[in-house]
C-alpha cells in the first residue's frame, strides 16, 4: 500500500461500484438518490466532453499546418532530386584524370 497508494484507491473505488450495481436499490434511495445520480452524470457527461474538445483543440495546436507540410515536403524532394541528377551527371562523366 505505501509504494502504491493511487492503484489501493483505484482498486478499493471498483470494489466499491461492483458492490453497489450488485445490491438492489430500495424505493428510498430511488426517491432521494435519484435526481442526485442524474445531475452526477449529467456532469460526468459534461465534463467527458469538455475535456474531449480540450484535449481535441490541443492536439490541432500542436498539428503542423498541412500546407506548410507539404511545402517543406516537396522542398525536400526537390533536393533529392537535384542531388540525384548531379551525381548521375558526375558518375556519367566518368572520372577525371588529374
Amino acid at each position: 500500500m505505501e509504494g502504491n497508494p493511487l492503484s489501493v484507491l483505484v482498486g478499493g473505488v471498483a470494489v466499491g461500484l461492483l458492490a453497489g450495481s450488485l445490491i438492489p436499490r430500495t424505493e428510498r434511495e430511488k426517491d432521494v438518490l435519484g435526481p442526485l445520480g442524474q445531475r452526477l452524470a449529467e456532469g460526468a457527461s459534461a465534463a467527458f466532453v469538455a475535456a474531449r474538445d480540450a484535449g481535441k483543440e490541443e492536439l490541432e495546436s500542436l498539428a503542423p499546418d498541412k500546407n506548410q507540410a507539404k511545402s517543406k515536403a516537396s522542398n525536400a524532394f526537390s533536393h533529392v532530386v537535384n542531388a540525384a541528377t548531379k551525381a548521375g551527371k558526375s558518375a556519367a562523366s566518368g572520372p577525371k584524370a588529374g
